[in-house]
């Protein structure tokens, strides 16, 4: 058995981009000959260094000038464990979310998500909320109930108090 599919160079380069540690020392990859580069943005950079109980985040957040930001890119990706969160226009009437493989699609156009962005603490709950539930759906889809628990020991230990 013998499969093709032709793949255009620049959408691997951006796939690769997007997926793989490409700025990390001591990691390079080539496609085609030529260095896949990570793509660069001017714009405000805010870094991000955030450590838990399950390991570090980090990163950075750039906030693009108005005239540089483009509605089709907008949103915000985040990467734990293999696993990719994504704000993403779905349009008013779509999911609230849904899942593909292992990236969460939250849609930034849904009423409850555009009513719960107006109040900060009910936004940070609502996105953990739908974080959660799908990791734990990831864990074990045949078991809800399994699931329910796990849910609620991520959001438990993502809000638990310091101190």
């Amino acid at each position: 058995m013998e499969l093709r599919k032709a793949f255009k160079p620049e959408d691997v380069t951006q796939r690769i981009a997007e997926g793989v540690p490409i700025r990390a020392r001591n990691f390079s990859v080539y496609v085609n000959g030529y260095r896949v580069a990570s793509r660069t943005l001017t714009g405000n950079r805010i870094p991000v260094m955030h450590g838990n109980e399950y390991g570090i985040i980090h990163g950075e957040i750039v906030i693009l000038p108005a005239y540089r930001a483009s509605k089709d890119e907008m949103g915000i990706e985040i990467k734990v464990k293999g696993v990719t969160c994504c704000l993403d226009h779905l349009g008013e009437d779509g999911p609230e979310y849904m899942t593909e493989g292992t990236i969460i699609y939250i849609n930034r156009d849904h009423p409850l998500y555009r009513r719960e962005a107006k109040k900060k603490e009910a936004h940070i709950l609502n996105i953990a909320r739908l974080i959660t539930q799908e990791i734990s759906l990831m864990k074990d889809p045949e078991n809800p109930r399994e699931a329910y628990n796990r849910q609620s020991k991520l959001l438990r230990d993502a809000f638990k108090e310091n101190g």
